[in-house]
Formats: C-alpha cells, sequence, structure tokens
C-alpha cells in the first residue's frame, strides 16, 4: 500500500509541483547564508503565499484565515530578533544572517499544501474534514512570515530616520 501511495506521489505529482519544490530548496538553503535582501523583495514570499490562498481570502473561509493572519502578524512583529541585523543604504538592503528557519517554514508550508491539495484530488471528504486545520496552518505561516518582513523593514526604517 505504501509503495502505491509513493508511486502516486512521484508519477501523478504535475511537474511544475518539483518545481516549486526544487526552488523552495535552493532558496532555502541560500537563505542558510548570511545575505543581503533588497528591501521591497522581503514581501515576495508574502505575495506567492497570498497568491496560493486567494481565493480563502475571498470566501466564507476569510472568516478564520483573516483573524489568524492578523494574530501571527502581530505575534511576529514582536517576537522577530533585529539584533543581529545590518543596514545597506546604497541598494536599500537588509543584511540577515543565515539561518535554516526560512527552508524549514516554506517546507512546512509546502507539505501541508501538497498534502492537502492531494486530499481534494482524491479524497474530498475526508479533505474537507481537515479543511479548519489547513487554513489555521496556512495562517499560521503567512502570518508568522509577514510579521518577520514587517519587522524588518521597521528596523530598517528607524535606522534610517
Amino acid at each position: 500500500m505504501l509503495i502505491l501511495i509513493l508511486k502516486d506521489i512521484l508519477f501523478e505529482t504535475p511537474s511544475w509541483v518539483w518545481v516549486v519544490f526544487v526552488y523552495i530548496i535552493v532558496m532555502g538553503i541560500k537563505a542558510s547564508k548570511t545575505r543581503s535582501i533588497y528591501l521591497p523583495r522581503i514581501f515576495l514570499t508574502q505575495c506567492i503565499m497570498f497568491g496560493l490562498k486567494y481565493k480563502s481570502y475571498f470566501s466564507s473561509d476569510a472568516l478564520t484565515l483573516i483573524p489568524v493572519v492578523i494574530v501571527t502578524t502581530v505575534i511576529s512583529f514582536f517576537t522577530i530578533d533585529t539584533t543581529q541585523l545590518k543596514r545597506d543604504t546604497k541598494t536599500t538592503s537588509i543584511i540577515i544572517p543565515g539561518s535554516y528557519q526560512t527552508l524549514v517554514i516554506m517546507l512546512s508550508f509546502f507539505t501541508v499544501k501538497y498534502i492537502f491539495g492531494f486530499l481534494y484530488v482524491t479524497n474530498p471528504t475526508i479533505a474537507l474534514k481537515y479543511k479548519l486545520f489547513d487554513l489555521m496552518i496556512s495562517g499560521i505561516l503567512t502570518g508568522f512570515l509577514l510579521g518577520k518582513s514587517l519587522r524588518f523593514t521597521s528596523w530598517y526604517l528607524k535606522q534610517t530616520s
């Protein structure tokens, strides 16, 4: 049974999903090294995550998703450590120390999206039972990254004033 599931995962998964998976791995490895990030680019991940869940923000699911995003954004904003950040005023960039945190977060989000995508296709009844869990995990991950981006931006703006 496990072999059949693994076979389905490998051969029935659309190729664009594997491209996204490789992209996440590459970006996560790059994030493990100290790097300079152009300030507006910090919000790129949030734009991608919004794009993946945009239908949820404009449906009845928004009543669950939006409060979770707001709460985790606020928590993340006030708990993110900015003591190791450096500012590069020439390029409007922030120099961020390397960490595997980005890789873990993005792989977590990918895994949740993959599992629920698989469930929605293969067994919609079970998927609907866990829809709230899917929304909560998506909201937590989105809120965490949004709060982190807002915190970095706030830190940068305070440094320039």
